[in-house]
């Protein structure tokens, strides 16, 4: 009798088959980060992507830790349908905090995980468009700052780093920046 392992990867391998040399883009973010066990169990799962030849790119978020950089700031976080009001003065904390604190960390785990990373900033990677402002209750318009709608990975650049194929598939569309 076949263990239930075996089985779920005999029914992905047409997955495994269908995306063989693909990159495929992964958002990572909101409470799959706060979790030490969700962390390891989901790195784990984008060094295996790697292993059996998919090119995964992690896109990932920061929430709690660039609202506590911001506190440290004496910064108050806005949020405005679940989506953070940005100023110049806030992005350079998101910056950081995404570049130098999260990117890094999570590198260095899926590394010894025994899988490859490299950060590349949101920056060089992503093209976004501006988000629209919202309306509050009195029909004013909210800006949201900075945040926008990504509209591309730029492949290019991650496969100069050694990262990412030719082509890109996305498991989270729509995501936000």
């Amino acid at each position: 009798m076949r263990s239930t392992k075996v089985d779920a990867l005999l029914e992905a391998l047409p997955y495994f088959q269908q995306f063989r040399g693909r990159t495929v883009v992964v958002k990572y973010g909101g409470a799959a980060m706060e979790n030490p066990d969700l962390v390891e169990s989901v790195l784990r799962d984008i060094v295996f992507l790697e292993a059996v030849g998919i090119n995964p790119v992690v896109v990932h978020g920061g929430g709690k830790a660039i609202t506590a950089a911001m506190r440290q700031e004496n910064l108050t976080a806005r949020f405005v349908d679940g989506l953070r009001v940005t100023d110049a003065a806030s992005i350079k904390i998101i910056d950081r905090v995404l570049n130098e604190v999260i990117g890094p960390s999570l590198a260095r785990k899926i590394t010894e995980l025994g899988g490859k990373a490299q950060v590349l900033s949101g920056k060089d990677i992503l093209t976004a468009v501006r988000a629209l402002p919202r309306i509050d209750g009195a029909g004013g318009k909210i800006d949201l700052g900075f945040i926008g709608d990504i509209t591309h990975v730029h492949i290019e650049t991650g496969a100069k780093a050694g990262r990412c194929g030719d082509s890109a598939d996305y498991l989270s569309p729509g995501a936000r920046l």
